[in-house]
This record gives C-alpha cells, structure tokens and sequence, in this order.
C-alpha cells in the first residue's frame, strides 16, 4: 500500500468512528483529530468560531502555508470541504471525509513549497441543519481578509454515481483545467448542470467566494444512491480512485497557471449523458435524446435528466453493477 493510500485511509477511518452531526461526540473528536493533524505537519491549527440561531457556536479549522500574501509572492490558493454530517448519513464516510483527507494530503504536498500559498479549510455547517446550509463557508469567506487568488471545493469524492462512471470526476468552475491521471477521467462540466435553477441552487461551499468573484472550481463523483443514508460507510469507498485524484489534485497545483481561467465545453455533458446512457435502467427516451441532440440543453431539460436518474439509482443502489463487477457494499444494504 502506498504512503498516499494508507495516510488517506488513516484519516477515513479517523473521522468515521461515529457521525459528526455538529456537537455530538463524534463531532468534537473529529474536532480534536483535524486539529492535531494540521500540528502534526508543523503548521499552526487555527479556528474561525460562528453562531447558528437555534444551534450555538460552530467552528471551522483552518491553516496556512507559504509567504504572507503580497507583491512579492505567490497567490493564495483556498482548499475547502466540509468535515460535519447529517445524523442520517451513518459516520458520512464519502460525505464528506473523503473530501477532507483529500484536503489533508494535498496540504502534505504543498505546505513546504515556496511558489504556492496554500488556505486550507475544513468547513462546519455545509450541511441543512433547518437553519440554512453553506453557514461555515459563507462565515468564513466574510471573515478572512487575505487575498485569494482562486478556491478549489471538494465533496464526495470517494465513490461513483453508475458503473458507467466509475473512473470519473465531475468538475465544475473555472479555476482549473480538467485533471489529467492515466486510470481515471475528469469531465468539465458547466455549471448549469450542477445548478439548473441557477446559483440560488448552489451545491456546496464554492457559492460565497463565487459571489465574491474569486475564481472556484468544485469536484465531485456524484450524487451516489448511499447519499444522505445510513449506508454511507467505508465500505463502499473507493480508495485506488481517492489515491489517484489526489495525485492528479497536487499534480495540477504544482502546476497550473494562477492568472487564467478554463472553460467547460457542453461537449462534455454529451459524454456525461452517454456514460449514463449505456447503463440500461437510466436509458430513457430523455437521456438517449440529450446524449444526440446537436443544440445545448435547457435548464428545464437539465432538471427532468436528474428527474429521471436519481429516483432510480437511489432504489436500485449497488445494484445498478453487473454481478461481475465489484461494487462495494454496505454490509447492511440487501440485494434486490
């Protein structure tokens, strides 16, 4: 087992002792756990405290690497995901603590380089706790002053959406070009598929900086049918695919270009489609007519695809996989 893997499993297994609904148990002990693996890198753990009427304090950890922001030295990038759970996502394995150690390890990377200022925040409060999702991002992009030169947003990325996609990253924004690694595939959406209603309908905490007009780009595997159940354990994390997107992630830091900004190309949502489409539960008259038709979608198109895939892969679960593939199971969940 790589050092890469085995570190991003340590840090899985870490926070999924219990769920991290905010202020129980396992919320604080993930506090606690986050905390001493920023020190434990030699760098300083820093908490950034808000109120939620009805809730109390909540707290997002944050850490900084690289010169202070100036004429002289390189832009601050921001890494962020989310570390609390819903109380109905069993100990949210994939949402979200494989966005966090994603988070982790790609701070491992870079913290000693010179030519990158990395942000990295591990956000409380993503989730819709009847007071209003995005509260730690939205806080905290109101509260820290330095300059920002683009922020990079990680959720669920440790499984797959169908067979059909299980090598594929979903990713969104401009701040960064499709990722490049040999065993997987990054599709660059646009972000009228991840938001058909249009930014009222932000997915998770890019929305704030968005506002702020800095740069952002946000990954993702998908809305997989575990999400926001029980079912949602290590047991169904991919783990080789979490290894190679964070290859892939430092790669891409290391490297790309701070001032230019990537388009995605509706090309892309053609190939999305199609993938969705060879599997046969999720081939409606629909999604065969989006994956050919030559003109763009409309957004109304957009939310009638999700419409027709995501009650189906939530019933059907792991079964959407071929008997002769392995698609992890959670212990709990049976067999149609």
């Amino acid at each position: 087992m790589s050092q890469l893997l085995s570190s991003l499993r340590r840090h899985m297994e870490a926070l999924c002792q219990n769920d991290r609904a905010p202020h129980t148990s396992g919320y604080r002990t993930a506090q606690v756990y986050l905390r001493n693996e920023i020190e434990r890198m030699g760098l300083k753990a820093q908490e950034h405290h808000f109120k939620v009427w009805g809730l109390g304090h909540c707290t997002n950890i944050f850490c900084e690497t690289g010169p202070e922001t100036g004429p002289e030295t390189a832009p601050r990038v921001l890494l962020g995901a989310h570390y609390e759970s819903r109380d109905v996502s069993g100990c949210g394995a994939d949402d979200n603590a494989s966005a966090v150690a994603v988070v982790l390890e790609t701070l491992r990377a870079l913290k000693d380089r010179s030519d990158v200022s990395v942000t990295a925040v591990l956000f409380d409060m993503e989730e819709n706790w009847k007071w209003g999702s995005l509260r730690g991002s939205r806080s905290f992009a109101r509260f820290y002053s330095k300059p920002l030169s683009r922020v990079i947003v990680f959720d669920l990325v440790g499984g797959s959406l169908t067979p059909e996609l299980e090598p594929a990253y979903l990713q969104f924004g401009e701040a960064l070009p499709a990722l490049q690694h040999p065993e997987l595939e990054f599709l660059h959406l646009p972000m009228p598929v991840l938001e058909p209603l249009g930014s009222m309908g932000a997915r998770s905490d890019y929305d704030e900086f968005r506002k702020m007009k800095v740069p952002f780009t946000f990954f993702s595997s998908g809305t997989p049918w575990y999400y926001h159940t029980p079912f949602d354990n290590l047991d169904i994390i991919r783990w080789e695919k979490m290894k190679n997107f964070t290859e892939a992630l430092i790669q891409q830091l290391s490297a790309t270009s701070h001032q230019q900004r990537y388009e995605a190309s509706w090309s892309t949502f053609k190939t999305f489609v199609r993938r969705v489409a060879e599997n046969k539960n999720l081939a409606t008259p629909l999604i065969k007519r989006l994956a050919e038709q030559e003109r763009n979608p409309t957004r109304w198109e957009i939310i009638r695809l999700y419409m027709n895939i995501l009650p189906v892969i939530r019933e059907l679960g792991p079964n959407l996989w071929p008997q002769n593939q392995t698609e992890p199971r959670s212990a709990n969940r049976p067999s149609r």
